[in-house]
């Protein structure tokens, strides 16, 4: 068991001022436009921005020029991307937590069932 933990990893905790976060591949990360000025004084300018910020909850997907964005949403919370033993991965929110310890520990005690259903 001590092994499998220490092949578990989880990313640097990042976050937002307040707007999504915005999930990209990388091959299209030229692609995102972001907020455009004319929005400012144009109220039917949807921009990518509004895009994201029109999703609902804690996750959804966009469609832009090609590709698709996944956006997390909801409040501005604190996110980050754990890897298990495996190498699956899992999207991390922090909603309700002390530390960075608890989320990692609850993190570690996800069974296998659990990566299983999400293929």
């Amino acid at each position: 068991m001590a092994a499998e933990i220490s092949r578990c990893s989880i990313s640097k905790w990042i976050g937002s001022f307040g707007g999504p976060l915005i999930c990209i591949e990388s091959d299209h990360r030229n692609g995102w436009r972001g907020a455009n000025r004319a929005r400012l004084t144009q109220d039917n300018v949807e921009d990518d921005y509004q895009l994201a910020c029109n999703v609902a909850g804690y996750a959804g997907i966009i469609s832009l020029r090609g590709f698709q964005a996944l956006i997390l949403g909801g409040m501005p919370l604190e996110t980050a991307v754990f890897t298990d033993n495996e190498g699956k991965k899992v999207i991390t929110i922090a909603v309700y937590s002390d530390t960075d310890e608890d989320i990692y520990h609850w993190l570690l005690c996800l069974n296998r069932e659990f990566f299983d259903d999400c293929k």
